[in-house]
Parts: C-alpha cells; structure tokens; sequence
C-alpha cells in the first residue's frame, strides 16, 4: 500500500535533510561518522520530533521510536540484527511494531577538494532500486512474518555522496580519501502490512501465473523479478514464510513455487 505524502510532508523531511548536512567543520564530527546514522536521524525525526520518544526500553530491548504506542526499528542494511530483537518485542509486548527500511533509489556523487571544499566532479546515478528489494532482507524474520503486529515501510529516498579528493589527485580514483552520505528527500512510503501489500510488490508476469495457477522456477522469479542469485532464494524463502507461495520438488528438477 502506498502511503501518500502531502506537500508538507515532503518539505518537512527535506527540511530535516538539510539539518542535518553541515560541512564537517560545522558540525564537529569525522568524516564518514554518519554515513548511514544521517539517513537513521532524518527518519527517526520524520517520524517523532519528540526527542523522548528516542531509545525507550521496552521489555529486554531499546526501541530506536516509541511514538502513539508504535514501535519503530529503523534499519537502512540487512535485517539479520534485528532477529533477536524483533522476537523479545513480541513475546515481551504487545505494541503494533514497524521496521523503516529506506531505500535509495538516486544518489547524486559529487567529488569535492579535501582543503578548499571545491566541487571537483558531480555524477547522478539512478539507482534502479525499488521497494521489492526488501523481500531478501524479509528471511531474517521468516518466524514472524505472519504476526499481524509487525509491519514495514519501505521509504524511498534520494540521497547525495560527498566524496573527498586530494586536489593533486582530482582525476583518480587514488584521490578518494572517504565519503559522507547525506539524505535528501523523499519519493514514496509503501506500507507492507497486509498480504496484498506484499504481492503488490511482485512482477505483473509472476501474478499473471497466479491467475492461472501454474508454477514457476526461481530462475524465472529471478529473471522476472530482478533480484539475482541469492536474493531471489531469500525474497522466495520469505515470500513462502508469509503463506503467499508453496514450494514444490518433483524429484531432480528444479524447485517450483506456486501460489497458495
């Protein structure tokens, strides 16, 4: 389900953005500190400007949010830290839980002067990324996917890369001495709440199969869908641990999933 973002709300997070990209000599911390923990802050503040709904103890672990009786765990890498955690809060609460796992989905480079601060080089990369990209990370909570208590939200997002060259070195990759990563603004929440939120995330020609009820390999999950090798079996793994697929051996052929 997407959730739509007002005007405002798209200002709001910019405005948070922009908070929180000062140049290193402003803000007084090292280079690289907060490459991640930048988009962590913008989203832990998008969401509560409450600075006391921060890390609050619930049970055995710390919740990043507590806000309206909510607990958010924002996680911008992979999902396997949050296993242990996300099982002390359903066995030790019974609060609604949202994991926020942004993606970025355009990052602009730009390449600046260690010493002057002079932009040296800008590249825009589109990142061809999209919320599907989080069935993977989903496995690492296949125990819990069918708790109606914990939901995600994928949140889309631009971000910009400063790297810091060397001005000696300005045209070589030697010149890199390290890289701030800065959120920009957002494009999009989708909320994966519901078992149509999750099939909404797969291709039109995998659904189309569903429709008339046959099987497909995870070679053709993968070539269809885009998630490759590994991913692929993770996002199936996941996708068979929520009750939308069934996987089936016919001896030495390969597995095939079939919806449900």
């Amino acid at each position: 389900m997407i959730k739509r973002l007002s005007s405002d709300d798209v200002r709001r997070f910019e405005a948070i953005c922009a908070s929180l990209s000062l140049p290193l000599s402003e803000s007084g911390d090292s280079i690289g500190t907060f490459n991640e923990k930048r988009v962590h802050r913008a989203i832990k503040r998008f969401i509560s400007e409450d600075e006391s709904s921060y890390e609050i103890k619930v049970g055995s672990a710390v919740a990043d949010v507590l806000s309206g009786g909510i607990i958010y765990e924002i996680q911008t890498s992979s999902f396997r830290p949050l296993t242990k955690k996300v099982a002390a809060y359903l066995a030790e609460a019974k609060n609604e839980i949202r994991i926020i796992h942004p993606i970025v989905v355009k990052n602009r480079i730009v390449r600046l002067d260690t010493s002057t601060g002079e932009v040296l080089r800008t590249r825009t990369m589109n990142m061809k990324r999209t919320a599907r990209d989080i069935l993977p990370e989903l496995i690492y909570l296949s125990d819990h996917l069918k708790n109606p208590r914990l939901c995600f939200d994928v949140y889309l997002i631009e971000t910009e890369e400063r790297r810091y060259s060397d001005t000696v070195y300005r045209y070589r990759k030697k010149g890199r001495r390290d890289s701030e990563v800065f959120p920009v603004t957002i494009r999009e929440i989708i909320s994966l709440e519901t078992t149509d939120d999750f099939l909404a995330l797969l291709p039109d020609s995998i659904k189309e199969r569903a429709k008339r009820g046959e099987s497909f390999t995870a070679a053709e999950f993968s070539r269809e869908s885009g998630l490759l090798g590994r991913d692929a079996y993770l996002a199936l793994g996941a996708l068979t641990a929520i009750g939308i697929l069934e996987s089936r051996k016919d001896g030495r052929k390969a597995a095939a999933f079939k919806f449900i």
